[in-house]
């Protein structure tokens, strides 16, 4: 009796990780299946794991944001000293090999900013001065405060930011180095990432399902029941986890121009699966026999 309250036990917990995987796969990522009849009758039987497979693999892109930033007294000056800048670094970077393809305008920005002011003096009053020998005076007079700007004085700025996809690695120093020299003032990040994950998605997919299969066979050995076929599956999607270079860095190494080192490291995909188990029903009727 024991084992078989065991094994009502996991049919509960089934049942809540069931609604759960239905409820994943309704946004298209899994299938599940309720109230169809399994070994044991009834879908609510059985155990249910989750598991997470792995695969590495060495990026073979990388993406990066360059850009120019421009300063000036009035937006046209500025406007034109970005764009004279972002014309050099653009033609630095199709001379180092990039397509235009992989070249794509994501941030143009004008904004004014203005300079920091003091606060303002406030009012003082003074006394009047009197005639000699008359004692102090009891009148007063104002200190005139000087007078407001016309204008909030400032600065235009203006930013024009690309976003850069380098397909030789080889070449991601060089790259780097070209936009500087050209004039590129900002550099944000750099992204390693592989073009086609589909191969290492089908990798990591079946590590998780074997992955599952021996959870849920401990499960059920250290349950004292055997395990049965599976019933549904509800497929998880992918993450990648690639090496990020911080923006700050980025941004501190691109005042030196230059070839920049640059490591690639390598690339991580998880994938998640949920499989739902039947428990072998010979295995329960002798439970109960007992």
């Amino acid at each position: 009796m024991k084992r078989l309250s065991i094994v009502r036990s996991l049919s509960l917990v089934a049942a809540a990780w069931l609604a759960g995987g239905c409820a994943h796969g309704a946004h298209g990522h899994g299938h599940c299946r309720h109230g169809e009849s399994g070994p044991l009758g009834a879908a609510l039987t059985g155990v249910t794991v989750v598991a997470i497979g792995e695969a590495k693999a060495s990026p073979d892109i990388a993406r990066t944001s360059v850009g120019v930033e421009a300063r000036a007294d009035q937006a046209d000056q500025a406007t034109a000293e970005a764009n004279q800048r972002m014309a050099a670094v653009l033609g630095a970077l199709k001379a180092a090999g990039i397509a235009d393809a992989d070249l794509r305008t994501h941030s143009l920005s004008i904004s004014f900013e203005r300079d920091y002011q003091p606060p303002p003096v406030p009012l003082v009053e003074a006394p009047a001065a009197g005639p000699r020998g008359a004692g102090k005076g009891t009148a007063v007079e104002a200190v005139a405060k000087p007078p407001a700007p016309a204008q909030p004085e400032g600065f235009y700025r203006v930013s024009n930011m690309v976003e850069v996809t380098i397909r030789d690695l080889s070449r991601v120093a060089a790259v780097l180095g070209a936009a500087t020299t050209a004039g590129a003032n900002q550099l944000w990040g750099i992204n390693f990432e592989v073009a086609d994950t589909s191969a290492l998605i089908a990798q990591a997919r079946e590590k998780a399902i074997a992955q599952a299969r021996r959870n849920a066979e401990q499960l059920a050995q250290l349950s004292g029941v055997k395990l049965g076929p599976v019933i549904s599956i509800s497929d998880g999607t992918a993450s990648n986890q690639g090496p990020i270079m911080p923006m700050a860095a980025m941004r501190a190494d691109a005042s030196n121009g230059g070839n920049m080192p640059v490591e690639r490291g390598e690339l991580t995909v998880n994938h998640q699966v949920m499989v739902h188990y039947a428990l072998d029903p010979t295995s329960a009727q002798h439970d109960h026999t007992h």
